[in-house]
């Protein structure tokens, strides 16, 4: 009798062994495909790459007035990007103090399909990581103005899902407007940088790279009053990161071309259209392919 309960304690101790072990390695598993997905253009979607960084600054509130004379206060909108099987609803708000400083909420929602090498494809909905930004203006002479940028996110989105990074991190962004006649140019240089003591996903510690994001664009108003077309060049370079202090080989870079096409249809009032046209991909990812699928940017906002 003796030696049967030892033989069931023993089957017993062997197969919680091996249940332990298999949810660790489906934990690892899955930690590694959420920090390095399959598709390079999960980690290049516009909720990695900042909207506030790739925006040109065209409607400071401040810098607006009222038929009376009266400066905005605040501006509204609804940001929307679809494409590569992803859809974010982004709410941003601006709040102006004066012409020099400014406050932004930027308030994601997303439906985000995950590739992983085991299960596939799955696809999630739900809050994607708030982001809050500081902006301080500096007007120069010769129509020359600069933008300096603070942003931190916060860890509203599942990581799991794909929603979201898990983390604080913190953004700094740096940009230069100049008009030159009817054409109105920015260049833009930022920096993400990840929570330097790591998260722990799903058990595992996980160690972001910095993010370093960049912008060239120029913008024309055109004879057709109010009406503003544009081209920007804008990308990403994303290092590695580790997990349980083992570099991943998910290095990211990213070139993007925008068309974009502006309209001020009533006082205040602004619509926006753009198409976001992946010209270089390089993501440093064995077995993950470097495609990314075209994206479909849609805005309006509103000052009041």
């Amino acid at each position: 009798m003796k030696t049967l309960l030892r033989f069931l304690a023993l089957i017993f101790l062997s197969l919680s062994f091996c249940v332990a072990l298999t949810h660790d390695l489906y934990a690892a598993s899955v930690t590694s495909e959420v920090v390095s997905p399959a598709r390079a253009d999960v980690k290049a979607s516009p909720l990695t790459f900042r909207s506030v960084q790739s925006s040109t600054e065209n409607d400071n509130p401040a810098l607006l007035l009222h038929a009376d004379g009266t400066p905005y206060l605040v501006r509204v909108g609804i940001d929307t990007w679809a494409g590569g099987g992803n859809q974010v609803y982004n709410v941003p708000v601006m709040v102006a103090f004066d012409r020099e400083l400014q406050a932004q909420l930027d308030l994601p929602f997303a439906t985000t399909t995950l590739t992983s090498y085991s299960t596939g494809s799955r696809s999630e909905t739900g809050l994607a990581d708030i982001v809050l930004s500081l902006k301080y203006r500096v007007e120069g002479e010769n129509r020359f103005e600069s933008y300096y940028i603070l942003s931190a996110k916060l860890p509203s989105g599942d990581p799991e899902k794909g929603l979201g990074t898990g983390g604080y991190d913190f953004s700094f962004t740096h940009k230069s407007i100049f008009m030159c006649g009817d054409y109105r140019t920015a260049l833009m240089a930022g920096i993400t940088i990840p929570p330097p003591t790591g998260l722990t996903i799903l058990g595992s510690k996980v160690e972001y790279g910095p993010t370093i994001s960049y912008m060239v664009a120029t913008e024309r108003e055109l004879a057709a009053k109010n009406l503003r077309v544009a081209i920007k060049a804008a990308g990403l370079h994303a290092f590695n990161s580790r997990i349980n202090s083992e570099y991943q080989k998910n290095g990211l870079t990213t070139l993007d071309l925008i068309p974009e096409v502006s309209y001020r249809f009533a006082e205040g009032a602004r619509v926006t259209a753009a198409i976001i046209i992946p010209f270089l991909t390089i993501y440093d990812l064995p077995g993950a392919t470097n495609r990314r699928d075209l994206l479909v940017n849609f805005s309006l906002s509103k000052s009041f």
